[in-house]
């Protein structure tokens, strides 16, 4: 329930545009009526044809406005949940781990920790050292440097635009590429 008196109303430029060829009382008493209903909720008594001709063609703006405001508190979109953080100022805590070379967001999309959820990995690049040195260990022939070259070009997307989720797993797609015979387009198979 709206509470009178409210501080604003919107005004419409269509409101004013209306009463512009009425004699200065009607545009006053107009105006008045207008401006009453909507910031007190007066129901206005106006004599002239004119006067009440604008205010009943300017009444249903008013309501609307007046409903949206009532259904969205003081208008506007309806606030959030809160995400559990005490100010709006302090960041997501992400953590390093060592294992996945992943870093870790305890917060869901929602933004509300849940301990029932295993934490989201967001990709992170590899060095050029990293990937030289898992090649080595898989013993691929994979030049690390090419492969770095390729993926940070395309932002580390993948051929068809998805973004790559594990850098290990495309080195072995290279792998099948690098035994495979040469001809045509060297990169055409590469995810």
């Amino acid at each position: 329930m709206i509470e009178y008196p409210l501080e604003s109303f919107v005004f419409y430029r269509s409101f004013r545009d209306a009463i512009e060829e009425m004699s200065d009382a009607d545009k006053l008493s107009t105006l008045l009526a207008i401006c009453d209903y909507a910031l007190y909720g007066i129901e206005p008594n106006l004599n002239g044809i004119l006067p009440r001709a604008v205010f009943t063609v300017a009444r249903p703006s008013i309501d609307a406005n007046k409903n949206r405001r009532e259904n969205g508190g003081k208008g506007g979109r309806p606030s959030k949940k809160t995400n559990g953080f005490e100010s709006k100022n302090q960041r997501f805590s992400k953590t390093k781990s060592t294992e996945t070379e992943t870093e870790s967001e305890t917060v869901t999309e929602t933004g509300e920790n849940r301990a029932d959820k295993p934490p989201r990995s967001r990709f992170v690049p590899p060095s050029v050292d990293e990937v030289r040195a898992y090649c080595a260990e898989r013993k691929n022939g994979v030049d690390a440097e090419c492969f770095m070259d390729f993926y940070t070009a395309n932002g580390w997307k993948q051929s068809r635009g998805k973004s790559i989720v594990d850098w290990k797993a495309a080195i072995r797609i290279w792998e099948k590429r690098e035994t495979r015979p040469k001809g045509g387009d060297e990169f055409a198979d590469v995810v």
